[in-house]
């Protein structure tokens, strides 16, 4: 009686015991650079030459390789995170690649820079950073809602109103218009040092400032126009303009441009000295290339702001040859400005001429 239960006791242990689950994959070759992948049987393989011991004990290390992650402009890795997200609010992302997963860091991110604090979610570029408009000058009060973007951003900074004595006047800095004052006409080209270039195109046209950098970065056609360029050492001379500005200082806008391909120097050593009077060149001379050239670059400039400026009042002045008014540029006065008298009162027989005085408008 005992021996039939034992029995029965075995046979029922046998039926509750799992079968044992075969790997789904069958490979006759052992892997060439020892790597075993999940769930694979690899036939007649445990050999010294794979296993490294003929007996005892052998541990399979499991080995991983980095995952490389790349971002899109306007986009970031978070910190232990495998997928992109959008830039932050207040940060710009220009985008990345080569990225290793990080548990701890966001990656392909960028804080704002200090004074320019805020941006959009989803801002790719530096320049997308803005602050509050500040009063300008002669203002009393800027419309709300205005951005003062990083650099030369679009700014949207408008005025609300200005002190008495002077209006609104927007002043845009375009490539058209440099262009139409300047046109084909020569300048006087300088280099300031080897990396930057500067040329004067005269009092009524104002002044271009820009960078030349050499750059292993080859361009097959003089003029290529890029948005960045490799800044190392190298043989390829280009040329970007940073500033637009008159020769008083009346006025000093910064301005962005793209790198333009202007030429190659004949060794790297020589591209550094030669690079900011090869664009100073361009720029200046009067040519039917060098012409070409510069307005494909000055065509990249763009700015637009307002002013409050001095209003223009027109003199009148009583008993004065409109010659003698002229001659000391008397007829008209800048609010805030100097004012300046014609050269001579006209005579009056019996009079003895004490002097012009204004009749005041009430207001």
């Amino acid at each position: 009686m005992s021996k039939k239960l034992i029995l029965s006791s075995f046979v029922a242990l046998a039926l509750a015991s799992p079968a044992m689950a075969e790997p789904a994959n069958t490979s006759d070759t052992f892997p060439s650079d020892g790597y075993m992948q999940p769930d694979y049987t690899y036939l007649n393989a445990a050999v010294q030459s794979n296993l490294g011991v003929y007996e005892g004990n052998v541990t399979a290390t499991a080995e991983y390789a980095d995952v490389i992650y790349s971002v899109n402009p306007g986009w970031y890795l978070p910190a232990a995170g495998t997928e992109p997200a959008q830039c932050l609010a207040n940060n710009y992302c220009s985008g990345a690649t080569n990225l290793l997963y990080s548990e701890t860091e966001n990656q392909a991110i960028n804080t704002c820079p200090i004074g320019y604090n805020s941006a959009e979610a989803g801002s790719d570029s530096i320049v997308d950073c803005y602050k509050e408009c500040d009063i300008v000058e002669n203002a009393v009060s800027m419309m709300e809602g205005g951005k003062d973007y990083y650099a030369t951003g679009p700014d949207d900074c408008k005025i609300e109103s200005c002190k008495p004595g002077y209006s609104i006047v927007g002043r845009g800095i375009t490539g058209d218009h440099i262009l139409s004052r300047v046109g084909g006409r020569a300048g006087t080209g300088t280099t300031p040092s080897d990396d930057t270039w500067s040329v004067d195109y005269g009092r009524e046209n104002g002044m271009l400032v820009g960078d030349a950098r050499c750059s292993v970065q080859t361009s097959m056609n003089t003029g290529q126009l890029l948005d960045d360029i490799k800044l190392t050492s190298g043989q390829s001379c280009y040329c970007n303009i940073t500033e637009f500005k008159s020769s008083d200082g009346s006025f000093n806008n910064e301005v962005v441009s793209k790198w333009m391909f202007v030429g190659a120097a004949g060794a790297n050593d020589m591209c550094a000295k030669e690079c900011g009077s090869m664009c100073a060149d361009v720029m200046s001379k009067m040519d039917g290339r060098t012409e070409y050239l510069r307005s494909a670059l000055i065509k990249q400039i763009s700015y637009v702001a307002e002013r409050c400026d001095p209003n223009t009042i027109t003199i009148t002045w009583e008993n004065a040859d409109p010659a003698d008014v002229s001659a000391n540029n008397a007829g008209s006065v800048e609010y805030g400005g100097d004012i300046r008298t014609p050269v001579k009162a006209t005579e009056v027989p019996g009079k003895t001429f004490r002097g012009w005085i204004f009749q005041k408008l009430s207001q």
